[in-house]
């Protein structure tokens, strides 16, 4: 019997504690709580604004009770930190009718986030006051519902928690200008500011921003920037939803010469504080291009009949000069024509001997013009000819070693005598009469062909002449454009993937990658525009920083914090990888497109010179002719009988004034049959260099292997101004114009130079 007892006790408890805890389980309140992206740190932003960031519904599930008295009570949990409403803090009575949702926003639910209200664990409230904001972390939110009347829980334990990942975001990175970067001046007014977001990768990403652009004026130049865009007054403060702000003619005239400090902020456009240092990038310090000052000390040397040449000192922030000259006439009625130049000087050809010029230089500085440049014009006259000039069967000049002096130093364009031989210097190293470099050397007995000469350790004396040593004649120079350098660049790419491969388990391997992108991008930037140029800049860094944040997580980091920082390295890589590729199928197609158009320029020179070449010939006997009676037959004097004599008409310059039988009425005739001579003999030796030339670049395959070195055609100036037309999108046909036109020039001025060799 009393077995049967205990039996039927533990029957009756075990259905009691089923019962209880059922009882227990089944509470009579439901309730659901959301937040709204972005979440911020900051307690206040979820009662402000609209009241959108935070939502709770309460639904009592008896629909036969009505006027339900409760009471709230907030909850926030997060790594060894929990934040409660303070059991003191009762609230508002919330009233609640059977099976009728109610919902409450932020501003409704405002007070519970207000701090006063609240108590504070493991993160202190005088540390909240500090900071103004929680620590970054994974947070549990929820609301407690209370029995206003016994204070007891009627929701579930946790009912309604949400999970929430607060984490300020990256403040913007100014892409243009760089630190410190001198910016050039255009004109009208144009300066690029652009910046990278690194927010719009976070999970907890802001989606309606705008930027605050801030640009102050560093007086004087060397204050910290820091403080001053603290301090001084802005020049600018704008704000736009572009990554891009063009500071143009509409905004306050920068100053040339000037420093300035510029910073965008970034700004959630609901007012949450959800960015490091309030969304405030770092200060940039940038430089509005150079004072800008006129040129100085013009003047101009007649070199010849023909010739002359103007100098100039640069002023400050010269880049370029413009030379207006024309005949002076008594009516000033002219023809301007126009020069320019990125040189000290500048070279003008057929000038009518005996002739006055006016002239003027405007310098530049990038597009801009010096704001007090004053124009001043002057004038010089080119001399006649000189009989002497012209002297047929004239003896050498005799020299001598005998002067062992040392010549003391020598720069390029200066001209080294070896026996009858010139050499004009383009390349040059050594001093104290001990030289070595390169140059080009004149052959009187080839016809006064030019060749490209080398020369090592030879001994110049003060008279530049050379008194030991030998110059060696070299022709054409090694291939520069060649192949192993294209391929050492994809080899590199290759091995830089291999390691990106390798990245996520072995983070140091991107520090190499770093090293071996700065080595591509060393050869391959000149050749590159700007926006490639870019785009591989801001890859680097997003590696270099997806590097950072994924090594720097702390120990007890979580799968989360892990996740986001692996994610964004394999983005980092990912975009590392495209910019490289889209580099390297640029940079492969600007070499085959270079090749492309130097050969079309050498077939159109052919197609423009060689197309009438026999009318130009018989032209040219016609015009020799001509000036021969009048030069010589019609004066009484004989004619030149050798080929050689013949020559000097190539090169000399000639004047009538001491003709044995000048008369005032046939000096015109004679200057006018002269002149019309000239022009002709410089055309066919125009002609002479450019078969020289066609003959040896026969092939694109000669072009790629001899183009850089030559020394006549400047090739690698007109390399650099190829590239830097395609980096300016230019077509083909107008870069083969361009380079055309440049060819001709530099072989007049060769031409030039080859006429000063032999007087």
């Amino acid at each position: 019997m009393r077995k049967k007892i205990y039996k039927l006790q533990l029957v009756l408890s075990f259905i009691w504690f089923v019962a209880s805890t059922s009882i227990a389980q089944n509470f009579p309140i439901e309730v659901v709580t959301q937040l709204s992206k972005p979440y911020s740190l900051r307690l206040t932003d979820y009662g402000g604004g609209s009241g959108e960031r935070v939502n709770l519904t309460l639904l009592l599930k008896d629909i036969n009770r009505t006027n339900y008295q409760v009471r709230l009570r907030l909850v926030i949990e997060g790594a060894g930190i929990s934040i409660f409403t303070k059991p003191s803090y009762i609230g508002k009575i919330v009233l609640l009718q059977g099976g009728i949702p109610e919902q409450f926003n932020g501003i409704e639910l405002a007070d519970y986030f207000n701090p006063n209200n609240l108590e504070f664990q493991g993160f202190t409230r005088s540390q909240y006051d500090r900071a103004q904001k929680l620590p970054e972390g994974i947070y549990s939110i929820r609301f407690e519902v209370l029995d206003f009347i016994r204070n007891v829980p009627v929701a579930a334990p946790k009912a309604g928690e949400t999970i929430a990942w607060l984490a300020e975001n990256d403040p913007p990175l100014i892409n243009q200008p760089y630190q410190e970067e001198k910016v050039q001046i255009l004109e009208p007014q144009n300066v690029i500011f652009s910046w990278t977001p690194r927010h719009l990768s976070s999970p907890n990403a802001a989606i309606d921003v705008e930027y605050e652009v801030t640009v102050v004026q560093l007086i004087p130049k060397t204050r910290n920037p820091n403080d001053a865009i603290l301090t001084s007054n802005p020049i600018l403060r704008t704000i736009t939803q572009s990554t891009t702000f063009i500071y143009g003619i509409s905004e306050p005239s920068l100053l040339a010469g000037e420093s300035y400090a510029l910073q965008v902020r970034v700004i959630e456009r609901n007012g949450l504080e959800i960015f490091k240092n309030r969304g405030k990038s770092e200060v940039v310090k940038f430089t509005y291009g150079s004072v800008c000052l006129p040129a100085t000390n013009i003047s101009a040397q007649v070199l010849a009949p023909t010739r002359a040449k103007i100098t100039y000192e640069a002023g400050a922030g010269n880049t370029r000069y413009k030379l207006r000259f024309r005949e002076k006439t008594s009516e000033n009625n002219g023809t301007w024509f126009e020069e320019n130049s990125q040189l000290l000087h500048i070279n003008l050809l057929d000038l009518r001997p005996s002739t006055t010029y006016e002239y003027e230089v405007l310098s530049f500085c990038g597009d801009l013009t010096p704001t007090n440049q004053i124009v001043v014009r002057d004038t010089f006259q080119t001399s006649g000819f000189s009989a002497q000039d012209f002297a047929c069967g004239r003896v050498p000049k005799e020299f001598t070693l005998q002067n062992q002096t040392p010549k003391a130093n020598l720069v390029r364009g200066d001209t080294i005598v070896a026996t009858d031989f010139k050499l004009k210097i383009g390349r040059i190293e050594g001093g104290q009469g001990v030289f070595s470099g390169e140059g080009v050397v004149v052959m009187p007995f080839m016809n006064n062909i030019k060749l490209k000469a080398a020369f090592k350790n030879i001994k110049v004396n003060e008279e530049n002449r050379m008194i030991d040593g030998i110059i060696a004649i070299t022709g054409a120079s090694a291939q520069v454009l060649d192949d192993s350098t294209l391929a050492t660049v994809q080899a590199q790419i290759t091995e830089i993937e291999g390691f990106l491969n390798q990245a996520e388990s072995a983070l140091d391997q991107i520090d190499i990658v770093l090293d071996k992108i700065d080595l591509v991008s060393a050869k391959m930037y000149e050749y590159l525009p700007e926006s490639i140029q870019l785009r591989l800049d801001n890859a680097r860094d997003s590696l270099a920083a997806a590097k950072k944040e994924l090594k720097g997580l702390p120990a007890n980091a979580t799968e989360e914090q892990r996740a986001a920082a692996k994610e964004k390295l394999r983005k980092a890589k990912l975009e590392m990888k495209q910019s490289l590729s889209e580099a390297i199928k640029y940079y492969v197609e600007a070499l085959k497109r270079f090749i492309d158009i130097i050969w079309g320029t050498l077939v159109e020179l052919k197609r423009e010179y060689f197309g009438a070449q026999p009318a130009s010939e018989q032209d040219l006997d016609a015009a020799g002719e001509a000036a021969m009676k009048v030069l010589f037959d019609d004066q009484g004097l004989s004619r030149p009988t050798t080929e050689q004599e013949t020559g000097v008409f190539l090169i000399k310059d000639f004047s009538i004034d001491n003709i044995e039988k000048p008369t005032t009425s046939n000096r015109s005739n004679v200057e006018s049959k002269l002149w019309d001579f000239n022009k002709k003999m410089r055309k066919k030796r125009l002609v002479k260099f450019l078969v020289a030339m066609l003959s040896f670049y026969l092939s694109p395959d000669d072009v790629k292997q001899h183009f850089k070195k030559d020394a006549v055609l400047k090739g690698e100036k007109l390399i650099e101004d190829i590239f830097r037309g395609m980096r300016l999108e230019k077509t083909n046909q107008e870069l083969i114009s361009q380079t055309k036109d440049s060819i001709v020039l530099n072989i007049e001025e060769m031409i030039d130079f080859l006429t000063d060799t032999d007087k």
